[in-house]
């Protein structure tokens, strides 16, 4: 995400998800396209929270139907996607609140 930018103007404000930001994306994945790819394939979508201690659990995912840990061993050989999220600036902000 340290590289993604959808104008001049954001380059460098993206970042990855952390988990409390995941758990509300998960609520609307259909909607934005958490989980679709041009291949329709199954993915799993990640955040940047992660487990102090890696050997009993890597990090989260969210799979399209739940937000669960990744076990070393298993998942960790599993590729992952992530959706880049960055905060509202003061002016986006005020136009929602209708500022």
């Amino acid at each position: 995400c340290a590289d993604y930018y959808e104008t001049t103007a954001d380059r460098n404000q993206w970042r990855v998800p952390n988990l409390s930001e995941l758990t509300v994306m998960s609520t609307v994945a259909d909607e934005i396209g958490l989980l679709r790819n041009q291949n329709n394939t199954e993915r799993a979508t990640l955040c940047s929270t992660r487990f102090s201690n890696a050997g009993v659990r890597i990090g989260f995912r969210y799979n399209g139907s739940m937000i669960s840990a990744w076990s070393p061993g298993v998942e960790n050989k599993s590729t992952g996607y992530v959706r880049c999220v960055r905060d509202a600036t003061a002016e986006e902000i005020a136009e929602v609140r209708g500022n």
